[in-house]
C-alpha cells in the first residue's frame, strides 16, 4: 500500500450521521461545497458505509 503524503494546511473533519442517511449526507455536502464555491478548500468527501442487518 502506498503511503499518502500529508499536505500542510489541510485538516480532517468528522461528521456523525444516523445509519441509513450516509448517502444523503454525502450528496448534500457535495451540493453545498459546489454552491458555496468551496471546491478549492474541501478536497474530498468520504462517507464509509457499514452493512447492517
Amino acid at each position: 500500500m502506498a503511503k499518502q503524503k500529508i499536505s500542510e494546511g489541510r485538516n480532517w473533519y468528522v461528521v456523525h450521521t444516523y445509519a441509513g442517511y450516509e448517502n444523503a449526507v454525502m450528496r448534500n455536502l457535495k451540493q453545498r461545497i459546489e454552491s458555496l464555491g468551496m471546491e478549492d478548500k474541501i478536497f474530498n468527501v468520504i462517507v464509509p458505509i457499514r452493512a447492517t442487518f
